[in-house]
């Protein structure tokens, strides 16, 4: 019997705008509370919620500026990025789940291959 294959969440965050992290984290968040696929999360999603909660008003602080504010923003940040990157890996792992299981916890799937990669064309010119 062969073993299942992993689907790997989306963990790089690396240029994702911040926008973006308060908008996966709510989505992760909302779609993991109740779900009985994942039931024993390893980061409390109130939690979650509280630290996105919290990285959305430091991003409206730093529209104004203020170095104390921007850097308090990135710090945030990092600690919404390791708690979804935890929550990707529980999920990635937690059990032998269909597929689908990834999408219903509000993580997005790892996409393979490099961006804009074209698949290769074969040209058959006899049978």
């Amino acid at each position: 019997m062969s073993e299942p294959k992993l689907i790997k969440p989306f963990e790089s965050y690396v240029g994702v705008p911040d926008v973006e992290i308060v908008n996966r984290g709510t989505n992760v968040v909302t779609k993991l509370t109740g779900n009985s696929n994942f039931q024993n999360p390893p980061v409390a999603l109130v939690d979650l919620k509280a630290d996105v909660d919290k990285l959305s008003e430091l991003m409206a602080e730093a529209v104004e500026g203020g170095q104390k504010v921007v850097a308090e923003k990135k710090k945030q940040r990092g600690v919404v990025i390791k708690k979804l990157r935890l929550l990707g890996r529980y999920v990635e792992y937690s059990s032998i789940l269909p597929p689908t299981a990834l999408i219903f916890s509000g993580l997005q799937k790892k996409e393979c291959g490099r961006p804009g990669q074209l698949s290769p064309q074969v040209n058959i010119k006899r049978v």
